[in-house]
C-alpha cells in the first residue's frame, strides 16, 4: 500500500495544490462581500433619497392643505360678518344673491384680492371667489403676498366656490403649495346663524342724530347717573353726531365715529364736569363720551305675526279691538280713546291721537302687500306720522289686573290656530316707516318704541319700559321739558317681531377634505 511521507514529492504536490484552492475561495468571498455592501449601499442610498423625496411631498401637502384651512378661515369671517335679513327664505334664491352681493361689496377693492372680484355662475347656484378669467381659467387669492410681475400668486394660495343646497350653504376651498405642484381642498357646511346686537343696551338709540334740548332729561329710574339713560348714535355723516343741548342724559354717549358731541354745560353720566366727562387728549373717550365704537346692528321688523290678529275694519269709535286702519284715513282721536290687541295702521296715514288714550297692546305697521316679509313702503316723515298729543298710558299684551287676569281676553289675544298675543311681548310701537312723536305726557308705556323717527317736545315724558329706537338715518330728538326715563329690558329680552338679520355660521360636523 502506498503510504505518503512528508519527503514523498507527490505528497508535496498535493498540498500545493490545497494551498491553491483556499486562495481562489477568499478572493470569491471577498467579491460576494463586495458585491453585497455595493448592493446594500446603493439599496440604502435609493432608500435616502425616496425619503427625501416623501418628505418632500409631504411637506408640499401640508403646506396645500394649510393654505386651504387659512382660505377657510378668510371665508368663514366674511361670512360671519354679514347681515342677510332674518325673515329672508334660506332655501329661495333670493338670499342667496343677497349673500353674494354682501360678499362682492365687501371684498371688491380689498387688498387681499389684488383687483380681483367675486363672481355669480349664470343659474346663480355658486358664487366663485375670486371671479374665474374670461377666458374661464380658475384665479388665486395670495396667502404670503409672493406674486408675478402681473399680480398673480407664486406662493401659497387658494380660492373658494359656495354653492346652495337647501337651508345650507357648501363652502369648498381649494389651496396649493408655493410650487403650485400639489392642491388640497376641503369643504364645510354653513348655516343661518340669528346675529345678536347691543342695541337694547342703550336707552336711545337712532341711526341718525340725538338732539336734545331745552329742559329735558333722559335718564334712567335710579336717577341722573343710571347708566340705562345712555344715548348712541349710528350716524356717520355729520360733524356733531350727538348733541346734548338740554339738561342732561343720565348715562353715556357713544358715536361710531370720531366726530364731536357737543354737550356744554349739560349733565353726562351723573356729571357736568366738562373734564369727567371727555377728558382731553391724550385721555379723550375715557370718560362719559365713547368714539368708534362698532355700530351694533339695527333691528329689521317684521309685524306679520301681530298684522294677523287685526281682523275687523276700522270704525269712528272709542274702542278699537284688533283693528286695522286703512290708507289715507287720516283719523283724529279726541279723546278716552281705547285700544285693545294690535292696531294696524296702514300707509300713507297721519293719525293723531288727542286727550286720554289707552292701549293695551300693540301699534304697528303693516308689510308691503305681497312683498317678502319685513320689507316696508318707504319712511316718509310728511305723510306717515303716529303724533301723540294727550295723555298716553300703555300696557303689556300679557298684563293682568289685580285679580292675575290678562286684561286681553283670549277672544281678542288667541288666534283658531292657538297662537297667542300674549305671548309676543317686548314692543308698544314697531313702524319702521312711520314718524312717532310725543308732544303730551305719558305715564308708564310698557314697551320699545322702534319708529323711523322719534321726537318728544313740549312737556312729553314718562317711562319706558324698554328703548327708543330711531331706525332710519333720521334725528332722534327730545326738546321742551320732556323726561324720558328709561328702564331698559337688556339684550336678552328682544321684542317679538325684532330680529338682526343673520350671518352664517359652520356646522362643524360637515368639515372634511375632499377632492380639489
Amino acid at each position: 500500500m502506498y503510504q505518503h511521507s512528508p519527503g514523498n514529492p507527490l505528497r508535496r504536490n498535493h498540498l500545493h495544490r490545497n494551498r491553491r484552492r483556499r486562495r481562489g475561495v477568499a478572493a470569491v468571498l471577498a467579491m460576494m462581500y463586495l458585491i453585497l455592501f455595493a448592493t446594500l449601499a446603493v439599496g440604502f442610498f435609493a432608500m435616502s433619497s425616496t425619503s427625501v423625496q416623501v418628505s418632500k411631498n409631504d411637506a408640499m401637502s401640508t403646506q396645500a392643505l394649510n393654505a386651504a384651512q387659512s382660505g377657510m378661515e378668510f371665508v368663514r369671517y366674511e361670512l360671519n360678518s354679514l347681515n342677510v335679513r332674518d325673515n329672508y327664505d334660506f332655501t329661495a334664491t333670493p338670499v342667496f344673491l343677497d349673500i353674494y352681493n354682501q360678499l362682492s361689496a365687501k371684498l371688491t377693492g380689498m387688498g387681499t384680492m389684488a383687483g380681483k372680484t367675486v363672481s355669480l355662475s349664470a343659474d346663480q347656484s355658486t358664487i366663485y371667489l375670486p371671479a374665474p378669467t374670461a377666458g374661464g381659467s380658475v384665479q388665486w387669492i395670495s396667502l404670503d403676498g409672493q406674486t408675478d410681475g402681473a399680480g398673480n400668486p407664486t406662493g401659497a394660495a387658494f380660492n373658494a366656490t359656495i354653492t346652495h343646497s337647501g337651508d345650507k350653504f357648501v363652502v369648498k376651498i381649494t389651496g396649493r403649495n408655493r410650487n403650485t405642484q400639489i392642491q388640497r381642498a376641503v369643504q364645510l357646511a354653513y348655516q343661518k346663524v340669528a346675529n345678536k346686537s347691543s342695541l337694547f343696551n342703550y336707552g336711545v338709540a337712532s341711526k341718525g342724530r340725538v338732539l336734545t334740548s331745552g329742559a329735558s332729561w333722559v335718564k334712567g329710574p335710579t336717577g341722573n347717573a343710571d347708566p340705562l339713560g345712555s344715548v348712541l348714535s349710528a350716524d356717520t355723516a355729520s360733524l356733531n353726531p350727538v348733541v346734548i343741548g338740554g339738561t342732561g342724559i343720565s348715562g353715556d354717549v357713544s358715536i361710531v365715529t370720531n366726530n364731536t358731541v357737543t354737550f356744554s354745560g349739560a349733565y353726562v353720566g351723573g356729571t357736568n364736569v366738562s373734564s369727567i366727562i371727555d377728558p382731553p387728549a391724550p385721555n379723550r373717550g375715557t370718560g362719559h363720551i365713547h368714539y368708534n365704537i362698532p355700530s351694533p346692528p339695527f333691528p329689521d321688523i317684521d309685524t306679520t305675526g301681530f298684522a294677523q290678529f287685526a281682523t275687523n275694519a276700522y270704525s269712528n269709535s272709542n274702542v278699537l279691538t284688533n283693528v286695522v286702519i286703512p290708507p289715507n284715513t287720516n283719523p283724529n282721536f279726541t279723546g278716552n280713546l281705547t285700544i285693545n290687541g294690535v292696531l294696524v295702521v296702514q300707509p300713507p296715514n297721519t293719525v293723531t291721537f288727542r286727550g286720554n288714550t289707552t292701549i293695551n297692546g300693540v301699534i304697528v305697521s303693516p308689510a308691503s302687500p305681497g312683498a317678502p316679509a319685513g320689507t316696508y313702503p318707504a319712511f316718509n316723515a310728511s305723510t306717515n306720522v303716529l303724533d301723540f298729543r294727550g295723555n298716553v298710558s300703555a300696557t303689556s299684551v300679557d298684563a293682568k289686573d289685580a285679580s292675575g287676569n290678562y286684561l286681553l281676553s283670549d277672544s281678542v289675544a288667541k288666534l283658531p290656530n292657538g297662537t297667542d298675543l300674549r305671548q309676543m311681548t317686548g314692543a308698544f310701537i314697531l313702524a319702521p316707516n312711520f314718524k312717532t312723536s310725543f308732544s303730551g305726557s305719558f305715564g308708564t308705556i310698557n314697551g320699545s318704541i322702534i319708529s323711523g323717527m322719534v321726537s318728544f317736545s313740549g312737556n312729553a315724558g314718562g317711562v319706558v319700559q324698554g328703548s327708543v329706537i330711531g331706525n332710519e338715518v333720521q334725528p332722534l330728538s327730545v326738546g321742551g321739558s320732556s323726561q324720558i326715563i328709561i328702564q331698559g329690558r337688556g339684550t336678552t329680552n328682544v321684542p317679538t317681531g325684532v330680529s338682526f338679520g343673520d350671518h352664517l355660521g359652520p356646522l362643524p360636523g360637515t368639515y372634511d377634505e375632499v377632492m380639489p
